[in-house]
């Protein structure tokens, strides 16, 4: 179950680190919003340029999340398995 989740995540992650991308590329230095167009393309240009860094990109922080989402379930069950 924990296990699953964190591949779930790492899996998952390329996707969700282009979206953030696309959203952080979506409005220009004075904070306009961009074409969507240009914003997908700056973030193809960056998952180009590195493509595995950008894959990995926050997947830190989500595998903490998955922890603390996860591990309280556990723990109680191995409570009970002490008992």
């Amino acid at each position: 179950y924990l296990g699953g989740s964190a591949f779930q995540t790492v899996m998952d992650n390329p996707v969700t680190a282009y979206r953030q991308l696309v959203q952080q590329y979506a409005k220009d230095a004075a904070g306009k919003p961009v074409d969507p167009t240009v914003a997908s393309q700056e973030a193809k240009a960056v998952f180009r340029a590195h493509p595995v860094s950008a894959s990995l990109s926050g997947v830190g922080p989500r595998l903490v999340g998955v922890g603390f989402k996860r591990i309280p379930k556990f723990g109680i069950l191995l409570g009970f398995s002490f008992f």
